[in-house]
């Protein structure tokens, strides 16, 4: 099992047995070993995900954020969270910020017509 692998799974036990804390410290210690950009976004999103779980908004945009600049340029695949992650970052981050990363999405995920819809919806609640 990869190092990504086998932490994700084990901070998602974690997670599961509400040590969310441990969970995230896990993450945060190996994700500066992971050199893959795909799977190290995956894992700074799963700290974000962590941190929205424990009520932690501003936190969780961060990583957030910091997560998808990683793989700011590539192709993504509709997620559900994905939604969550931009409704997070609408409430938490500027108007430029987040105009920004919508128009960002809305031009990688185009083959999903659920994303579509509510991609639009969250464009114009920032109106």
């Amino acid at each position: 099992m990869n190092r990504y692998a086998w932490v994700t799974h084990a901070a998602t036990q974690l997670s599961m047995l509400d040590m969310r804390r441990r969970a995230i410290s896990l993450l945060v210690k190996h994700v500066v070993h992971l050199e893959e950009p795909r799977a190290k976004s995956s894992m700074l999103l799963h700290i974000g995900m962590l941190h929205l779980e424990l009520g932690e908004e501003q936190e969780a945009s961060r990583y957030f954020i910091e997560g998808l600049t990683i793989v700011e340029a590539m192709e993504l695949e509709y997620s559900l969270q994905f939604l969550t992650i931009l409704r997070v970052i609408q409430r938490q981050e500027t108007a430029v910020v987040t105009d920004y990363w919508l128009q960002n999405s809305t031009g990688r995920i185009e083959n999903h017509p659920k994303f579509k819809r509510t991609i639009a919806g969250l464009a114009v609640d920032r109106m």
